[in-house]
């Protein structure tokens, strides 16, 4: 049967509840007072309430190198005679995840179905569930790799809200601290310019040891495709690797992103493979043919009596080509379809390359008529196949003077 307004408003409460946690945790003491006492015998070794027993509530991951990964399981023991309800998690954390498991009485795991986010059921929101004696284990995911490659460092937390109410709210925090191993100039992450899909784009990548650490080799590059091509140039620096890369064109207009892989000889102090140092690269693609302020002509509100005129800029981003650009239509007409275009005229201007500007003017003699607005448009067309016929939109209206 569908839940009554009652619990909707119970179950809204306890997700505001939630989302007012605050955002960073600190060490055990700050957060937990005077509820931690020892609890003797197994694992679990602190009595957070009547309700829940807990292994630990911080933990400090220490120094890691970019690159690695490392782990952390917390646990939450359900000390009651009566099963409880895990109904909320947050995670505070720009590089950790939370994996959530259920290790039963005879520390073997337990099938259990987990939600996430939680799904409403006997009237308020689940995730799980535990039985007494039962353990739910939260695993703190650290993966550097999710970062730019530089040195960063965070107090992250993770909470978890139970039911019933006396089962409190449990917050595990941690320090990362998370060290780069190689310095890339100007950025790990670049924006790129807007060009146009046809224009290409040139940058310099500089890879050099942080202070203090070893030099190393790059023994290969990924991401090299026909858009993106990379040469290696000598260094200004000792220890340094200094790259040209250039990019375009490109097959469309749109968002870009590319991502360049730099292996290098440094040995992860896991044994693991070698580092590898990521570059991101991205931007916008725009059209060939843009407008500036916009691709509009609009005259606004104005007296009739006077004379008005407007422009825009187009700009044309292709090297190397001559669209010409040609204005073959001003089509302008008042709501009941009167052709208004003796009216008006237009005319096209070549500015410096690769910029025009499109005048448009209202030369007068609406005045003493009926016409209260127009609308109109103006055909600009160009010998190139992506724009070969482009309508520039335009309206007005009467201002009437002031008596």
């Amino acid at each position: 049967m569908p839940p009554s307004q009652r619990q909707v408003t119970t179950f809204l409460a306890l997700l505001g509840s939630l989302l007012l946690l605050p955002a960073c945790g600190g060490e055990a003491s700050e957060f937990e007072g005077s509820l931690l006492r020892k609890e003797s015998g197994g694992g679990i070794g602190i009595r957070h309430n009547d309700w829940i027993a807990l292994s630990e509530t911080y933990y400090r991951f220490g120094k890691l190198w970019h690159g690695d990964t490392a782990s952390k399981v917390f646990r939450v023991k359900n000390r009651a005679k009566q099963n409880i309800r895990l109904v909320g998690i947050r995670n505070a954390c720009t590089c950790a995840g939370v994996e959530l498991g259920i290790v039963g009485k005879d520390g073997k795991a337990v099938a259990r179905e987990i939600h996430q986010p939680p799904v409403y059921r006997d009237g308020g929101p689940m995730i799980t569930w535990l039985r007494p004696g039962e353990i739910l284990t939260a695993k703190v995911l650290v993966d550097s790799t999710t970062l730019a490659p530089k040195d960063h460092k965070e107090k992250g937390d993770t909470t978890l809200v139970f039911q019933p109410q006396e089962a409190g709210t449990v917050r595990f925090a941690y320090d990362i601290d998370i060290r780069s191993r190689i310095v890339v100039a100007p950025a790990p992450a670049i924006a790129l310019e807007p060009v146009s899909k046809y224009q290409r784009q040139l940058l310099r990548l500089e890879l050099s040891p942080g202070e203090g650490l070893p030099p190393f080799a790059i023994n290969k590059i990924d991401g090299i495709d026909k858009q993106v091509t990379i040469e290696k140039i000598k260094a200004l620096q000792p220890n340094s690797h200094y790259y040209l890369v250039e990019l375009g064109p490109f097959d469309s207009v749109g968002p870009v992103q590319k991502e360049l892989a730099f292996h290098t000889d440094l040995a992860s102090d896991k044994g693991e493979k070698p580092y590898v140092a990521h570059v991101k690269l991205a931007g916008f693609i725009v059209p060939t043919l843009m407008m500036t302020p916009s691709a509009r002509l609009d005259f606004g509100r104005f007296d009739f009596d006077d004379k008005k005129s407007n422009f825009i800029t187009v700009k044309y981003l292709r090297p190397e080509y001559d669209p010409e650009l040609r204005l073959d239509g001003l089509v302008v007409s008042d709501p009941s379809n009167e052709d208004l275009s003796k009216h008006f005229s237009a005319r096209l201007k070549k500015d410096l390359a690769p910029s025009w500007t499109i005048y448009l003017e209202y030369d007068g003699g609406l005045g003493q008529t009926p016409v209260r607005r127009f609308s109109g448009k103006l055909l600009l067309r160009s010998r190139d196949p992506d724009h070969k016929a482009t309508w520039i939109p335009f309206t007005g209206f009467r201002r009437d003077r002031s008596k």
